[in-house]
């Protein structure tokens, strides 16, 4: 007879031990990427200048928001510092607020309108319409994925893996670089390891015929959504997304379709939500 041999079940000293890895790691990532942006300077050696991440009219856009909660709303003049004075200049020179200022970077004429919610972060943090920032908000996202990364391949069991793919991304000069820049060009990276984190168990196969990867197909179609109303380049990702669920091991072609269904019908609900 042919023997069979049970999957051994790790036990829980091995379980602690493995997390405790990944505690021990992500905290190196976190001190790493802390010290790495500390020693970059904020003029990139190779800059972007054939595009413009973030339009010059959407800092013109963001008092009217904080103060009113109206969007979007802009005026050519020097934008008041408070509220009673923003009150004032309503109350006096109305006249001169609009939608857009009409130039060549109008959020009007280009969209993408979400751009607007990397600034704001800032802007509620430090209670400051005039002074917004989205450097912050870079980093932290950019940190947050790579932990996403890093813990979506441990919990796949192909921790060194992941390793490598957070030393070699982490390490990118121009990803470091345009953290530091109040611009936008950080993003497409770093939702594409989202989309990566997420998506990992269908690459493997592991979650493929469970409920979870329906929850998966759907969330990568919200995110993405979220994504492209920030700038396209940052939903690129979406184009990879129908090749994974089509290669899913030991799945039903039916339910490879059926999740492509899913990815697709989430990212245009969220699109016109937003």
């Amino acid at each position: 007879m042919e023997s069979t041999n049970p999957i051994s079940t790790p036990s829980p000293r091995t379980k602690f031990r493995s997390r405790l890895l990944l505690w021990i790691l992500s905290i190196l990532v976190i001190i790493w990427q802390i010290f790495t942006q500390s020693q970059t300077t904020t003029h990139p050696t190779y800059p972007m200048g054939a595009s413009i991440g973030l339009y010059p009219e959407l800092y013109a856009e963001i008092w009217p928001f904080y103060y009113y909660g109206v969007f979007p709303v802009c005026s050519p003049a020097k934008p008041p510092p408070s509220k009673p004075q923003a009150d004032d200049f309503l109350a006096h020179h109305g006249d001169l607020l609009a939608m857009d200022l009409n130039t060549a970077t109008s959020m009007i004429r280009h969209g993408d309108f979400g751009r607007l919610w990397l600034l704001l972060p800032s802007v509620y943090l430090n209670g400051d319409p005039l002074q917004p920032s989205v450097v912050a908000l870079n980093e932290s996202l950019f940190i947050a994925a790579l932990l996403a990364v890093l813990s979506s391949f441990w919990k796949e069991q192909k921790l060194l893996l992941g390793v490598l793919i957070v030393l070699l991304v982490g390490s990118d000069p121009f990803q470091q670089e345009q953290l530091l820049q109040e611009n936008i060009f950080s993003l497409p990276i770093t939702f594409t390891l989202f989309a990566l984190a997420g998506n990992l168990p269908l690459i493997t196969g592991r979650t493929a015929s469970r409920k979870s990867a329906w929850i998966i197909a759907a969330l990568s179609g919200i995110l993405l959504a979220t994504a492209r109303d920030i700038r396209a380049e940052a939903a690129l990702a979406i184009v990879a997304l129908p090749l994974i669920y089509l290669t899913i091991p030991a799945t039903p072609w039916l339910r490879r379709l059926a999740l492509i269904g899913v990815l697709s019908i989430s990212y245009c609900a969220t699109t016109l939500a937003w």
